[in-house]
């Protein structure tokens, strides 16, 4: 299989969203992401949209969006695809997340990620 066919094959069927859980204080709650995802593979799911550009992503600092995304990496543990939303104002900031977030998946575990969605948009 050619690596353009195995990205294809990685990318077939759901990847819902995965909501970003706070505690009472707006602090990350990184349990109850692991909570969800369990929830959501158990029942059979392939792949796991992160950081979608409709939701709370858009307002997590730089390090939190990091720390949701390596956790849900440790999470997965290969077992899912993960489609990732790069939320930036712009292209040259997208890029350098989209590229941080490439490095992290490339340590963190055996996972990769198979898509980086960038969300670009332009003020005036």
């Amino acid at each position: 299989m050619t690596n353009e066919a195995s990205i294809i094959e990685r990318l077939r069927g759901s990847f819902p969203v995965m909501p970003t859980p706070f505690h009472d204080d707006q602090s990350l709650d990184l349990d109850g992401l692991s909570a969800v995802i369990d929830r959501v593979l158990d029942r059979g799911i392939k792949g796991l949209t992160l950081l979608g550009s409709s939701a709370e992503a858009a307002y997590l600092t730089a390090d939190e969006r990091t720390q949701v995304l390596r956790h849900a990496v440790q999470r997965v543990n290969g077992r899912a695809t993960l489609l990732v939303g790069v939320i930036q104002v712009g292209p040259l900031p997208a890029v350098e997340e989209a590229k941080r977030f490439r490095d992290l998946g490339e340590f963190e575990t055996s996972s990769s990620f198979s898509a980086v969605g960038l969300s670009l948009s332009r003020t005036r």
